[in-house]
């Protein structure tokens, strides 16, 4: 069989005691440098870092973005700086636009109420001068020749009664409607 030693490693397996030398290597490596990153002294030390690393390279980044400016002025294209104000630009047209937008909105909203009501008004008073008219020409007719009129309602009556009288003939010749059962007799039966 094979042999192990008291801490479950086998001794005759040679990748078995260095994957557990290296895990053991890694662990310790591990809780130093995490003790390390969250030390006041490193994180001051790489905030200085940093700082120096910002100072040096700001001429070179100065430089690079002169040679760039003259460069895209020199093929007449813009910079970014260029580019950045008119994106500005356009975002100040967008909010202008919509606030005419609203405004216009708003003024067509009212425009619409005071045409709907100058339209109504104008067409009440029209039906009122129609309906005025109407009747002033009815009343004129009728005394001058009261006869006529009459006449012509009681042709209208005739009428009237004659339909009456034959839709109370068509009732009383229609055959019965089938009796309904009512709640009660369906529940007799």
């Amino acid at each position: 069989m094979s042999q192990t030693a008291n801490d479950g490693t086998n001794l005759l397996d040679p990748f078995g005691i260095w994957k557990q030398t290296r895990d053991t290597n890694l662990e310790t490596w591990s809780k130093f440098m995490i003790d390390l990153v969250n030390s006041d002294e490193y994180s001051q030390a790489t905030g200085q870092a940093l700082s120096q690393a910002l100072a040096l390279s700001q001429p070179f980044r100065q430089a690079l973005e002169r040679t760039m400016t003259n460069t895209l002025q020199a093929l007449n294209m813009p910079s970014r700086n260029e580019l950045a104000n008119l994106a500005q630009s356009a975002v100040n047209v967008e909010f202008r636009l919509d606030d005419l937008d609203a405004k216009l909105s708003a003024l067509q909203k009212t425009l619409v109420a005071n045409v709907t009501a100058a339209v109504q008004e104008a067409v009440q008073e029209t039906v009122r001068e129609v309906v005025q008219e109407t009747v002033k020409d009815a009343v004129r007719q009728a005394l001058t020749a009261p006869n006529r009129h009459l006449r012509d309602i009681e042709a209208h009556l005739v009428r009237v009664d004659a339909e009456i009288k034959a839709l109370r003939d068509a009732f009383k010749e229609a055959p019965p409607a089938p009796a309904q059962p009512t709640a009660e007799q369906g529940q007799e039966g």
